[in-house]
C-alpha cells in the first residue's frame, strides 16, 4: 500500500471521480469558459484509468501505486469524447506547473498536433515523465500520436486466455501468435510498438467508474495498459528514493532505464510487445 508515496501523477482524460477507492488532490478542466471542474461528469475512461494507477481500497482493489498523488485533468466536456490539441497542451503545461512526476496520456490523435508535441517535449525536459498509449487501431497499424513523440513511453495491451470470462466482450480481442506461454496473447486492437516501449494489461481490467458508491467495471484499450506503466514508474520513483531528488530530465532517463531493466520479453516481435512486460521487481538501484 505504500507504492507511490510521494508521487504525483497526472490524469489528462474524461475526469476522474468521484469514488471511495480514489483519492484527488485536485486538477483542472478545460471547458469553453474555463470554469469547469476536474471531476468526471458522465464519462467513465478517466476514472477507471486514475483506478488503474492508484485506487486505495485495500478491501476491495488496489491499483499499482495506491499511495501515489493524483491530479485529475479534465479535457472532455460532459459527454462529448471529443477535445482539441489546444486543451491537451494546456494540460500538459498545467501539469508540469502543479508538480506532477509522471502524465498518463490514454487519449491519441489522428495526426501529429505540433502545438502538443511541443508541449510534451517541454514536460520532458523538466523531467516528467510521459506515458501513453499506443493506439487502438490494430496489430499493423503504427504506433499512434502522442505515444509516437521521442522520449514518450508508449503501451501496447497484453492479454491473457482465462483472466476474463467466456462470452465477453474481451475474447474478441485474442489474436494469434501467442506468446511464449501460448495463454498470453497481445491485443489484436494493438498498435505497433518500438523496441524501447512496453507491453501491459489491457484486456478485461477491473478499474474503477464514477460514482459515490464506489462502482467498479470493465474495459479494454492500450488506455488501460498505459496507466499500469504510469504506476509502475511511480513505484520505481518511491523505491529508489529518486522521488526525494529534484525532478529533471535525468532523473526521468533514469527511471526508464529501470523500467527497462526489470522488463522481459513474453516470446512476441519487438514490433508486438516492445522491449516486453515489466515486472513489479524490487529496487536494485540507489538514490542519488
Amino acid at each position: 500500500m505504500s507504492a507511490g508515496d510521494g508521487v504525483c501523477v497526472g490524469v489528462i482524460d474524461t475526469g476522474v471521480g468521484p469514488h471511495p477507492a480514489l483519492t484527488v488532490a485536485g486538477g483542472r478542466a478545460y471547458d469553453d469558459d474555463s470554469r469547469g471542474h476536474w471531476a468526471a461528469e458522465t464519462l467513465p475512461h478517466g476514472t477507471h484509468v486514475a483506478g488503474i494507477i492508484a485506487a486505495n481500497d485495500i478491501n476491495s482493489w488496489v491499483g499499482v501505486a495506491p499511495r501515489a498523488t493524483l491530479r485529475s485533468y479534465r479535457i472532455y466536456e460532459g459527454d462529448e469524447e471529443v477535445t482539441g490539441p489546444y486543451a491537451i497542451a494546456a494540460a500538459i503545461a498545467d501539469a508540469v506547473d502543479d508538480g506532477c512526476d509522471v502524465v498518463n496520456l490514454s487519449l491519441y490523435l489522428e495526426i501529429n498536433m505540433p502545438v502538443v508535441t511541443r508541449a510534451i517535449r517541454r514536460a520532458i525536459a523538466a523531467g516528467v515523465i510521459v506515458v501513453a498509449a499506443a493506439g487502438n487501431d490494430g496489430r499493423e497499424a503504427p504506433l499512434a500520436f502522442p505515444a509516437s513523440v521521442d522520449n514518450v513511453i508508449a503501451v501496447g495491451a497484453l492479454g491473457r486466455q482465462g483472466t476474463y470470462p467466456l462470452g465477453t466482450a474481451s475474447v474478441a480481442t485474442i489474436d494469434p501468435p501467442p506468446g511464449a506461454d501460448a495463454a498470453n496473447f497481445v491485443a489484436s486492437f494493438s498498435n505497433r510498438l518500438r523496441q524501447g516501449d512496453f507491453l501491459a494489461p489491457g484486456v478485461g481490467v477491473i478499474s474503477t467508474l464514477p460514482g459515490v458508491s464506489g462502482p467498479w467495471g470493465v474495459m479494454d484499450g492500450t488506455s488501460q495498459a498505459a496507466p499500469v506503466v504510469a504506476g509502475l514508474a511511480a513505484r520505481v520513483l518511491t523505491e529508489t528514493g529518486w522521488v526525494h531528488s529534484e525532478r529533471t530530465a535525468s532523473r526521468a532517463e533514469q527511471v526508464l532505464a529501470e523500467l527497462r531493466r526489470r522488463a522481459a520479453s513474453l516470446g512476441f516481435s519487438p514490433d508486438r510487445e516492445g522491449i516486453g512486460l515489466i515486472g513489479a521487481g524490487g529496487a536494485t538501484a540507489e538514490a542519488n
